[in-house]
């Protein structure tokens, strides 16, 4: 973000000699000899220490030697001897910026604009300066002012791209930067955030155009091969995969990573794009780099863990995904991986507790119920499994494989009860729940078969028979709906 300098002087009378000290000094200043200026306004300050003009040019040179604190102490003084000094509060709030005072510098500058209302350096800056105090609003209507005032003004446009940005209207920032971008098509700043805005307005198409763009004036730059590479990757792997995109993303994250090796970026985001071809090894591989270049970064482990997950080796895949919750706790996904760790290695409790912490992270989040719903269901816990496939449901009650698991459980329940009414009840509700199921997915088989079974413990055979044939019309090799039907027309009984 650029500040402009106002290089001006104040009307007042010196003497001859004090004259040829800031017209020399202010000669050095402009050759660069910073040092040497310095001394000329020092030596005019010293003849006439009430000169505004000498403390706003020490003041001046002093900014450009980054000697902060010091420029502040003559800037402050120039507008105190002549308060009506626009130039002087101008580059005092630039001072006041560089130590990190934007709203004390947005003050300065405002006052700038007070004594000279079509001050285009000052309204620049104040922009500026209202962007680093998070005022977006008011940094738009700066810079909008700015452009107003000289519309072939590249940074101003490009300036008003930025908090707009921030004020979330993506579409009217991308119109700033592609403004900026035609008056200086010389500025790879303005391409690269042309580009970016292209690629958070879901234009990933004009994101690879402006970024190759940028590219031909500079193959050496990073950040377009960088953000080329997100573009490319975001056409290849949002809906459809698209292998030929994801090889472009590859061949651009490869060049990011050239030029910038110690950086752990290009190597994850190579990792993610072999992920989507279901490349888990070339995955691994990159990930485990991206992991020792900078260690400990949550989101690398996370999708560590995931792919040794795909590549069936839980075990390794389990201390990558604990330091990932350690290192973000409310990251489901994270929990939702180990747990499926767990379950691959054979340890339900552990794979238990995970389920409930999504659960507890989401309460709208219907997926860990069901997985804890199968975990209390297979050690018995009937009733507890029941609890959670009805979280489930009341979450999401379109999934007919929740319905058929929740009937068996009702099964379950009513073979562990000795009382025939309260048995009678349990297997009502399991017929109930296999009918939702099959409202859902009329050619689920399973579901028939175990429909049938609730018929025939209900002791209505004929009911039974049917749902038996259904689940054989649907599945000729279904084993047990075979069995269960051949023992009722074979006159077997229950």
């Amino acid at each position: 973000m650029l500040l402009c300098l106002t290089l001006a002087a104040a009307a007042v009378a010196v003497t001859a000699q004090v004259q040829a000290l800031l017209d020399a000094g202010i000669g050095q200043y402009h050759q660069g000899e910073y040092l040497v200026a310095r001394e000329q306004f020092a030596a005019a300050i010293y003849l006439e220490p009430t000169n505004p003009n000498a403390h706003f040019w020490l003041g001046t040179v002093q900014y450009q030697l980054q000697q902060y604190d010091a420029a502040l102490k003559e800037l402050q003084r120039a507008v105190e001897l002549w308060p009506q000094f626009p130039e002087a509060h101008n580059n005092l709030g630039n001072v006041l910026l560089a130590l990190h005072r934007p709203a004390e510098a947005a003050k300065a500058y405002s006052t700038a604009l007070g004594f000279r209302p079509a001050y285009e350096d000052a309204q620049y800056n104040l922009g500026n300066a209202l962007l680093e105090t998070g005022d977006a609003p008011g940094a738009a209507q700066a810079f909008r002012r700015v452009a107003q005032l000289n519309p072939k003004r590249g940074d101003a446009h490009n300036n008003l791209g930025l908090a707009l940005d921030r004020l979330g209207r993506g579409p009217e920032a991308l119109a700033e930067y592609k403004e900026a971008a035609t008056l200086a098509p010389g500025v790879l700043l303005y391409q690269l955030n042309c580009g970016i805005a292209c690629l958070n307005n879901s234009r990933s198409r004009e994101a690879v155009n402006a970024f190759r763009a940028v590219i031909k004036i500079d193959p050496a730059q990073y950040d377009a091969w960088f953000n080329l590479g997100l573009a490319w990757y975001k056409i290849g792997s949002f809906g459809a995969v698209n292998d030929a995109a994801l090889a472009d993303a590859k061949a651009a994250f490869a060049e990011a990573e050239k030029l910038r090796p110690s950086d752990p970026e290009p190597a994850y985001h190579l990792g993610l794009c072999d992920t989507a071809l279901g490349a888990h090894s070339e995955a691994l591989e990159h990930y485990q780099r991206s992991d020792r270049i900078k260690p400990g970064q949550a989101k690398v482990l996370l999708n560590l863990g995931y792919t040794l997950l795909e590549l069936k080796r839980p075990e390794e895949a389990i201390p990558p995904l604990i330091r990932a919750t350690e290192l973000d706790p409310k990251s489901i996904l994270a929990h939702q991986n180990l747990a499926l760790a767990y379950t691959q290695r054979g340890d339900e409790d552990k794979a238990l507790q995970e389920w409930m912490q999504m659960a507890n992270l989401n309460e709208r989040m219907a997926l860990p119920h069901e997985h804890i719903g199968r975990i209390y269901f297979n050690q018995g816990k009937y009733v507890d499994a029941e609890r959670h496939f009805r979280r489930y449901l009341h979450l999401n009650p379109d999934n007919a494989l929740v319905w058929n698991n929740l009937g068996v459980d009702y099964e379950r329940q009513s073979s562990a009860l000795a009382d025939p009414g309260l048995k009678k009840q349990e297997l009502e509700a399991a017929v109930d729940a296999y009918q939702h199921a099959l409202a859902l997915d009329p050619n689920f088989a399973i579901a028939h078969n175990n429909l049938g079974v609730a018929y025939e413990l209900l002791g209505d055979v004929e009911r039974a028979k049917a749902e038996y044939r259904k689940t054989l019309a649907l599945d000729p090799n279904h084993a047990e709906a075979k069995a269960n039907l051949a023992r009722l027309e074979g006159g077997g009984g229950q």
